[in-house]
C-alpha cells in the first residue's frame, strides 16, 4: 500500500469520526432535561389546593 493510499484512508476515517462526533454534541444538546419538584414543594402546592 503506498504512502498516498494511507494518507487517503486516514483521512476518510478523520473525516468519519468527526461527523459521529458532532452527530453525538448535537443530540446531546437537543436532550431535554427535566428536573425532579422536590417532596416538600408537593406537599405545599397539594395543602394550597
Amino acid at each position: 500500500m503506498s504512502t498516498l493510499g494511507v494518507i487517503f484512508i486516514s483521512i476518510i476515517i478523520f473525516v468519519l469520526v468527526f461527523i459521529l462526533c458532532v452527530v453525538q454534541i448535537k443530540k446531546g444538546y437537543a436532550y431535554k432535561h427535566t428536573i425532579d419538584t422536590l417532596p416538600m414543594e408537593e406537599e405545599k402546592t397539594r395543602r394550597k389546593e
